[in-house]
Protein backbone atom coordinates (compact mmCIF):
# COMPACT_ATOMS: atom_id res chain seq x y z
CA UNK A 1 0.00 0.00 0.00
CA UNK A 2 2.90 2.42 0.96
CA UNK A 3 4.35 1.96 -2.61
CA UNK A 4 1.20 2.75 -4.38
CA UNK A 5 0.66 5.90 -1.92
CA UNK A 6 4.29 6.72 -3.32
CA UNK A 7 3.55 6.54 -6.71
CA UNK A 8 0.34 8.31 -6.96
CA UNK A 9 2.74 11.00 -4.96
CA UNK A 10 0.36 10.77 -1.67
CA UNK A 11 3.50 11.87 0.62
CA UNK A 12 2.45 12.11 4.08
CA UNK A 13 -0.22 8.55 3.92
CA UNK A 14 2.79 7.13 2.09
CA UNK A 15 4.97 7.63 4.93
CA UNK A 16 2.40 7.32 7.44
CA UNK A 17 2.35 3.71 5.79
CA UNK A 18 5.75 2.69 6.00
CA UNK A 19 6.24 4.24 9.29
CA UNK A 20 3.24 1.55 10.55
CA UNK A 21 5.40 -1.12 8.63
CA UNK A 22 8.75 -0.55 9.85
CA UNK A 23 7.20 -0.88 13.12
CA UNK A 24 5.71 -4.28 12.66
CA UNK A 25 8.36 -5.45 10.75
CA UNK A 26 10.73 -4.38 14.19
CA UNK A 27 8.20 -6.11 16.44
CA UNK A 28 8.50 -9.35 14.37
CA UNK A 29 12.03 -9.23 14.00
CA UNK A 30 11.65 -9.25 10.07
CA UNK A 31 14.97 -8.33 9.18
CA UNK A 32 14.97 -8.22 5.26
CA UNK A 33 11.52 -6.46 5.40
CA UNK A 34 13.14 -4.12 7.60
CA UNK A 35 15.83 -3.62 4.76
CA UNK A 36 12.77 -2.99 2.45
CA UNK A 37 10.84 -0.75 4.25
CA UNK A 38 13.88 1.67 5.37
CA UNK A 39 14.47 2.04 1.38
CA UNK A 40 11.05 2.85 0.42
CA UNK A 41 10.50 5.03 3.74
CA UNK A 42 13.62 6.76 2.81
CA UNK A 43 12.11 7.01 -1.12
CA UNK A 44 9.48 9.06 0.46
CA UNK A 45 11.56 11.32 2.63
CA UNK A 46 13.56 11.95 -0.30
CA UNK A 47 10.46 12.88 -2.57
CA UNK A 48 9.61 15.45 0.60
CA UNK A 49 13.03 17.00 0.21
CA UNK A 50 13.77 15.93 3.73
CA UNK A 51 17.20 15.01 2.44
CA UNK A 52 19.34 14.54 5.72
CA UNK A 53 16.32 11.95 6.92
CA UNK A 54 16.03 10.07 3.62
CA UNK A 55 20.01 9.71 3.48
CA UNK A 56 20.27 8.07 6.98
CA UNK A 57 17.52 5.92 6.03
CA UNK A 58 19.31 4.55 2.59
CA UNK A 59 22.38 4.62 5.23
CA UNK A 60 20.43 1.87 7.14
CA UNK A 61 19.22 0.26 4.61
CA UNK A 62 22.43 -0.47 3.12
CA UNK A 63 24.24 -1.65 6.38
CA UNK A 64 21.09 -4.07 6.78
CA UNK A 65 21.46 -5.56 3.45
CA UNK A 66 25.10 -6.58 3.77
CA UNK A 67 24.03 -7.58 7.33
CA UNK A 68 20.78 -9.75 6.69
CA UNK A 69 20.69 -10.12 2.64
CA UNK A 70 23.81 -10.93 1.82
CA UNK A 71 22.59 -11.73 -1.66
CA UNK A 72 20.72 -9.25 -2.02
CA UNK A 73 23.34 -7.57 -4.82
CA UNK A 74 20.68 -6.25 -6.71
CA UNK A 75 18.85 -4.07 -3.81
CA UNK A 76 21.77 -3.33 -3.25
CA UNK A 77 22.51 -1.49 -6.43
CA UNK A 78 19.05 0.03 -6.14
CA UNK A 79 19.94 1.43 -2.76
CA UNK A 80 23.57 2.84 -4.15
CA UNK A 81 21.95 4.44 -6.76
CA UNK A 82 19.25 5.91 -4.74
CA UNK A 83 21.28 6.76 -2.10
CA UNK A 84 23.82 8.64 -4.90
CA UNK A 85 20.52 10.95 -6.06
CA UNK A 86 19.65 11.51 -2.57
CA UNK A 87 23.15 13.03 -2.08
CA UNK A 88 22.86 14.75 -5.61
CA UNK A 89 19.74 16.39 -4.41
CA UNK A 90 21.66 17.38 -0.84
CA UNK A 91 24.59 19.14 -3.29
CA UNK A 92 26.92 16.35 -1.79
CA UNK A 93 28.35 15.50 -5.41
CA UNK A 94 32.31 14.12 -4.29
CA UNK A 95 29.84 11.70 -2.46
CA UNK A 96 27.21 10.87 -4.30
CA UNK A 97 29.70 10.37 -7.08
CA UNK A 98 31.63 7.50 -5.14
CA UNK A 99 27.84 5.65 -4.63
CA UNK A 100 27.03 6.21 -8.01
CA UNK A 101 30.38 4.79 -9.37
CA UNK A 102 29.56 1.46 -6.47
CA UNK A 103 26.09 1.14 -8.17
CA UNK A 104 27.34 1.29 -11.51
CA UNK A 105 30.32 -1.83 -10.50
CA UNK A 106 27.09 -3.76 -9.60
CA UNK A 107 25.13 -3.17 -12.69
CA UNK A 108 27.35 -4.73 -14.12
CA UNK A 109 26.95 -7.91 -11.95
CA UNK A 110 23.62 -7.83 -12.11
CA UNK A 111 21.43 -9.65 -15.13
CA UNK A 112 18.63 -8.07 -13.97
CA UNK A 113 19.39 -4.60 -14.26
CA UNK A 114 17.46 -3.12 -16.87
CA UNK A 115 19.10 -0.57 -19.32
CA UNK A 116 17.09 2.17 -17.98
CA UNK A 117 17.90 1.29 -14.57
CA UNK A 118 21.84 1.34 -15.97
CA UNK A 119 21.39 5.08 -17.73
CA UNK A 120 19.59 6.43 -14.51
CA UNK A 121 22.63 5.74 -12.76
CA UNK A 122 24.93 6.93 -15.58
CA UNK A 123 23.11 10.03 -16.04
CA UNK A 124 23.31 10.54 -11.82
CA UNK A 125 26.73 9.77 -12.27
CA UNK A 126 27.46 12.58 -15.29
CA UNK A 127 25.51 15.53 -12.87
CA UNK A 128 27.66 14.19 -9.70
CA UNK A 129 30.61 14.99 -12.13
CA UNK A 130 29.12 18.28 -13.62
CA UNK A 131 28.34 19.03 -9.85
CA UNK A 132 32.09 19.19 -8.98
CA UNK A 133 32.81 21.27 -12.14
CA UNK A 134 34.19 17.80 -14.00
CA UNK A 135 32.23 18.44 -17.23
CA UNK A 136 34.89 16.85 -19.51
CA UNK A 137 34.72 13.78 -16.94
CA UNK A 138 30.86 13.94 -17.50
CA UNK A 139 31.25 13.94 -20.82
CA UNK A 140 33.17 10.65 -21.24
Amino acid sequence: QGQTLLAENKLDEAESTFRQSLAIDEQLGDKENITSTLHELGRCLWKQGHYGQAECLFREALASLSKYVPDGINKKRMTLQVLGSCLLSAGKFAEAEAYLREAMTLDEQVTSADGASKAMTLNELGRALCGQGRLKDAIE
